[in-house]
Order: C-alpha cells, then sequence, then structure tokens
C-alpha cells in the first residue's frame, strides 16, 4: 500500500467527533446547588461547582453553605471546583495570602471529595499575573474568570478562561460585560447564549454557561429563562457535554499521545499510546480519534481494536470516516480492506 493511499488517524477535537461541547459552572458556597445539579441531571448536563469552603454563607445564598455529604453528592455526577478559601478578592492579595486561599481551599475539598481539585474559579473574576502564577504552582490545571464571549477552546491563556456567558436577572448595562450586548444589538441574555452557541458549533469551540444558583431559583422569570436555554442546548448527538474539568483532562491526553502506523499490503496498525503522567485525574478519560478513510476503502473494510486491560472504547461510522473514543493508555487498531 502506498502512504499517499493510507487512511489518516487524526485525533477529533471532542469525543465522537461533536461539533461543540457545553458546559456549565456555579459559584459560591451554596446550598441551592444541589437543585442545580439535579435541574442539569434532568437533561444529562454537566455542572462544575466552584465552593469556597471557608465562606459560610454566601452573598447570593438563600439558605446555608454546602455540607460535607453534599459536596461529595455533587461531585458524584458533576465536578467540584475551588473558589478560594474565603472569597477575597485575588487581585491586590500578597502572595502567603495568595498560597492560603489558593491552597487551602483545594487541600479541604481534595480530602472532602477524595479526587483531585483541577481548577478554581476567581471570585469576581478578579486576578492578576501573580495569582495565575500561584493557581499553577498550587497544581491547578486551569483558572476561570467572568469574562463574556469566550467560546474558543483551547484558550490561549489556561489561567485566564473566560464563559460564554452569564444568566443574569437582567444585563449589566454600566459594567464591562455591556460591550458584548451592545456588539450583538440586544440587551437579552437568552438572546445573547444563543448566539454564542450557535458561534460554538460553527467554530468547533465550547458553549460555557456561568451562574449563581441562588441568582437563578430565586427570579421566577430568570429561572424559566434558563430552563428555557438548557432544554435547548440538550440532547444533541453532535454536541459532547462536559464538565470545565473534562475539557482541560482531555487537551492534556491529547498532548500526551503518540500514534505510529505501519502499512502492509491490504492492512494499516495504528499504535495509540498515551504517555504517562503524574496527574491521577487524567485516568480513564476518553480520547477522541477521527478517521478519515480513502474513498477506494468505504466498502468491504473491518476494523479491529485491542485496548490495554482497563481500556474500553466507543465506535461510530459516518461514510468515508470512523470515529472512536478509546478509553485507554494504550490501544492497537487494525484496518484491513477485503
Amino acid at each position: 500500500m502506498r502512504m499517499e493511499n493510507a487512511p489518516r488517524l487524526e485525533i477529533a477535537k471532542f469525543p465522537r467527533n461533536a461539533l461543540c461541547a457545553v458546559t456549565t459552572s456555579w459559584d459560591d458556597n451554596d446550598a441551592a446547588n444541589m437543585e442545580i445539579s439535579h435541574i442539569l441531571r434532568s437533561m444529562d448536563l454537566k455542572g462544575t461547582f466552584y465552593v469556597d469552603p471557608g465562606n459560610p454563607r454566601a452573598k447570593w445564598a438563600m439558605g446555608d453553605g454546602l455540607t460535607e455529604f453534599q459536596l461529595r453528592e455533587l461531585d458524584a455526577t458533576n465536578e467540584i471546583g475551588s473558589h478560594t478559601w474565603s472569597h477575597k478578592n485575588l487581585r491586590d492579595c500578597r502572595v502567603n495570602v495568595l498560597r492560603e486561599e489558593l491552597a487551602g481551599s483545594k487541600r479541604y475539598l481534595e480530602l472532602t471529595i477524595g479526587k483531585p481539585v483541577l481548577g478554581i474559579a476567581y471570585p469576581w473574576g478578579e486576578h492578576s499575573p501573580e495569582a495565575q502564577r500561584v493557581a499553577q504552582e498550587c497544581g491547578y490545571l486551569f483558572a476561570r474568570t467572568v469574562e463574556e464571549g469566550c467560546t474558543e477552546f483551547p484558550p490561549s491563556n489556561s489561567f485566564a478562561w473566560g464563559v460564554s456567558i452569564q444568566a443574569l436577572a437582567r444585563p449589566r448595562i454600566l459594567s464591562r460585560k455591556a460591550r458584548k450586548y451592545v456588539r450583538y444589538l440586544t440587551s437579552d441574555w437568552p438572546t445573547l447564549a444563543l448566539k454564542f452557541f450557535e458561534k460554538a458549533r460553527r467554530t468547533n469551540g465550547v458553549w460555557h454557561l456561568f451562574g449563581h444558583a441562588s441568582e437563578v431559583l430565586r427570579d421566577p422569570v430568570l429561572k424559566s429563562r434558563f430552563l428555557e436555554i438548557c432544554r435547548y442546548v440538550a440532547n444533541r448527538d453532535d454536541v459532547w457535554y462536559a464538565t470545565n474539568g473534562m475539557l482541560f483532562q482531555l487537551e492534556m491526553m491529547k498532548k500526551n499521545t503518540q500514534i505510529t502506523q505501519n502499512c502492509h499490503d491490504s492492512r494499516i496498525d495504528f499504535t495509540i499510546r498515551v504517555a504517562h503522567t503524574k496527574e491521577r485525574a487524567l485516568l480513564n478519560m476518553p480520547l477522541p480519534l477521527y478517521l478519515i478513510i480513502p474513498r477506494q476503502w468505504n466498502n468491504g473494510l473491518t476494523v479491529g481494536i485491542t485496548t490495554s486491560p482497563s481500556g474500553a472504547f466507543e465506535m461510530g461510522r459516518l461514510p468515508g470516516r470512523i470515529w472512536l473514543d478509546i478509553s485507554a493508555q494504550e490501544a492497537k487498531l487494525e484496518l484491513e480492506h477485503e
């Protein structure tokens, strides 16, 4: 077989070669996060809940803070992230305070849920180059801001990652957020949310909704619009529904993946290896592989996959293409043309 006629194995942007990813995130130590979690789960959506455990009652909260049992329950179907220890504004903090706030919350949350905490959300989105550096030193993979309009992924700076839209009772016309609304000729956040969702689909990007649980649930109109938006983006075959952390885990997996191939007369073998990493959180993440089949191979093609003992795979076919989601440290793929 000539190499120019051999299939090309490409690493897809998202599992199942989805057009885009959808994620949500929720800030503060607020028991109302439990109701948001139930809403998301009913629509097969996922959320990352950024908790400040040393802040007993969040600004928006209608009730108490989260208990340790509730934190573990949230993490079972979603993700727990850090929102610092006590919700300090990090922009002007000294380095020792930054370390206390970022490392202290991470340590407590990890002991509570029994797994790594991958990301942090800066309170009010406020941060500094020093805060970014300390977040990285503390072992976070990423840090989230509240800057709206972001659909590109991966971001140019993982420690200043913005959101697509914030669910608000009313737009903050006098704030810096107003620029996005003016640009898109609307003062209605659900309209802007849908525009960004369609942009993410066009550009193979990420649609990221952010909010505060009690704020959304307290206002009947806001809650109704939130539910309407969730129903619109949910249950789509061409969308990958992920937590914030899953997006960054997958990027790290792809960066650590090597693919080699050997051509035979009527067969081509691919070996996929994911380099060992110190990050325990990367285990069992799906690696999306996208295979373009030569035109003359569209019929009479057999596919064989062997993964490492702990691995599994999911496969789908389209005309001239195959996608594979492999969850393994090593896998072998054999294509044979009859």
